[in-house]
């Protein structure tokens, strides 16, 4: 009941350049630079450690990213389709 009255409010900037960090790690992950799943265990990590250290807003905006980021079976298919589109036409138009 308590973490309700704890929840840490963002301000509109921390939001935006949290935003911005989730949009830059998609497209990393689109073009095969990271992997989502790791990025998911390395913000799952930091939530767990900011938490045992009382961070409640750290803790909070570690869960925010990744809960914002693409999952795994999103890129796949983010991937698929921007091959497709890569690839020139087939037959006569």
């Amino acid at each position: 009941m308590a973490d309700k009255f704890d929840t840490p409010v963002f301000t509109g900037a921390e939001l935006a350049l949290a935003d911005a960090l989730v949009l830059i790690l998609d497209v990393l992950a689109l073009h095969g630079i990271m992997k989502s799943d790791a990025l998911d265990s390395v913000f799952m990590f930091l939530e767990k450690r900011y938490r045992a250290h009382g961070l409640r807003s750290s803790a909070a905006m570690a869960e925010y990213l990744r809960d914002h980021l693409a999952q795994p079976s999103q890129v796949a298919a983010s991937t698929q389709l921007r091959s497709l589109l890569d690839q020139p036409p087939k037959g006569t138009a």
